[in-house]
């Protein structure tokens, strides 16, 4: 296969799952052209050059080589025994008009108990000038010689984020440029309906395998808003001004100033891939059917479904490193009624990772389809720098409004580079740039996006 055939996925795979568009949709294509353009000239030079040329033609002889080799190399120290463990941590600086300065420190970490897979957690605390707190726990853990999967995503927000209305239709603006680390970022916008809010999430399951990759278990879910602030409302003046939160809080019977969802889970999940830091084969799925009873403590009774699908697969013959990977994300209310800030919504994945070319929070409805594929390649032999290329495309539903999944679609697409941070636990540090419709920025981060 010629080896500049890869780097095509760049133009096709936005579009490969585009059905035909409403005619607002096709202006989309042509302001996506530029970004386009720029993503696969840098891309079309990593491919070009000599060392990736060797990568991809020649053979794997090059020993694994990390950061932490090369740190040892440039100070003469020796070399120390490896492990199956890494953990990654760096500080967090960011700055916009709404947060103000934000500081504060993110850590990743992969290892692996005796006996049982590669786990993998997050932890990240950021605070800022206008007194915003962000504080992550995050888990996916393989125990008892694998036989137990502990998933878990704890969150405290005092924050702020903008909305835009439900739907992919949702009002179109122009989005600043942003830097993104991990997950949070606030746009400025001048469509944009700025909330301030606190959040409380504790999500947990725990899952037993149940044989041939399968695993059954229970889970608990909360999730709390309170102090939410829409500062686009206005019900005094003569002229007023309502929002997509407020009028849909209204309409379903929920407080604007706050609201809670409290459920119970059953979980089925189907997992063969060698590593869940960094894939490159096997299958993920995943199934989470939860229930929010009122005489548990919810607002209102609902009821939800989360499916989601990964598969990974080695595209080049005997190689190393050149995966195709598929990520698609179903987020459903099935019954019910969920608050505003509870719908399904891009970025709200547990690792805030979903949407890459949309700030958090960009897109939401009722339900929600995001289909994503990265094409991951080596730049250097020794598997130090590697690259990705990879496209998606965002649905969510406007049930007021009648806009069904599907009947606008948003692409996104971009490129990467990965350097290995461990090369025991494959663990990477990543930097990406994604671009969608009058959106663009920069993704800083640890391990594979998925």
């Amino acid at each position: 296969m010629n080896i500049y055939a890869f780097p095509l996925l760049a133009f096709v795979l936005p579009w490969v799952v585009i059905p035909v568009l409403k005619p607002a949709s096709i202006n989309m294509i042509f302001t996506l052209g530029k970004n386009v353009l720029i993503a696969n000239c840098l891309l079309f030079f990593l491919i070009g050059s000599p060392s990736v040329s060797y990568a991809l033609e020649g053979a794997d002889t090059c020993a694994p080589r990390d950061l932490s080799d090369v740190a040892r190399s440039l100070f003469n120290m020796k070399p120390k025994k490896e492990k199956n463990s890494a953990i990654f941590v760096a500080p967090v600086f960011n700055s916009s008009p709404t947060t103000g300065f934000v500081f504060g420190i993110t850590g990743q970490g992969a290892f692996q108990v005796p006996g049982s897979k590669i786990s993998a957690f997050q932890a990240n605390i950021q605070y800022t000038t206008k007194a915003q707190v962000l504080i992550f726990l995050r888990n996916n853990i393989y125990i008892n010689k694998s036989k137990i999967f502990l998933s878990g995503d704890w969150r405290y927000f005092k924050y702020s984020e903008p909305t835009y209305g439900l739907g992919t239709n949702a009002p179109e603006g122009s989005i600043v440029n942003k830097i993104n680390f991990n997950g949070q970022t606030m746009p400025t916008d001048s469509l944009a309906q700025p909330m301030t809010f606190n959040y409380f999430k504790l999500h947990q399951t725990a899952s037993w395998s149940v044989g041939n990759g399968f695993y059954v278990g229970p889970g608990i879910h909360l999730d709390t808003y309170d102090h939410i602030h829409d500062l686009s409302l206005d019900t005094v003046s003569t002229v007023k001004k309502y929002t997509s939160h407020y009028t849909y809080s209204l309409k379903h019977g929920f407080n604007p100033t706050h609201y809670t969802m409290m459920g119970v889970s059953l979980n089925l999940m189907y997992d063969t891939r060698d590593n869940m830091v960094n894939t490159e084969k096997g299958m993920f799925a995943n199934l989470n059917f939860r229930t929010n009873p009122t005489w548990l403590g919810s607002d209102k009774s609902s009821s939800v479904l989360w499916a989601e699908f990964r598969a990974f697969k080695k595209i080049v013959p005997n190689k190393n490193q050149h995966v195709l990977g598929v990520w698609l994300i179903g987020n459903f209310v099935t019954g019910g009624d969920v608050p505003y800030l509870a719908l399904p919504a891009i970025g709200y994945d547990q690792r805030s990772r979903s949407g890459r070319g949309y700030t958090n929070g960009r897109f939401r409805g009722e339900q929600l389809v995001d289909m994503e594929a990265e094409y991951r390649f080596p730049i250097m032999c020794n598997q130090l720098i590697s690259g990705v290329v990879f496209g998606s495309a965002i649905t969510t539903t406007n049930k007021a409004a009648n806009v069904n999944l599907f009947d606008y679609l948003r692409p996104a697409g971009g490129v990467g580079l990965r350097f290995l941070f461990n090369k025991k636990a494959k663990m990477n540090m990543s930097i990406d740039y994604a671009f969608g419709q009058n959106s663009s920025g920069f993704y800083f981060g640890a391990s594979e996006v998925f």
